[in-house]
């Protein structure tokens, strides 16, 4: 079985989904499951698909 790495709140924040892909690669994890809240915090939708374009998108 391969190892997996399950993530929660990281709310947008780009350090937190920084050292999760960090600790995916340092434990050999084959899948990060992210179980909700991905999203900035905010009513500013612009926000959030600003986010989801320039950070995650890359990724």
């Amino acid at each position: 079985m391969n190892p997996f790495l399950f993530v929660t709140d990281l709310h947008g924040s780009r350090w937190k989904y920084e050292r999760t892909l960090a600790l995916a690669k340092e434990t050999g994890a084959g899948l990060v499951v992210n179980g909700g809240d991905i999203s900035p915090h905010g009513r500013r939708h612009d926000d959030q698909e600003r986010f989801y374009r320039e950070f995650l998108g890359p990724h």
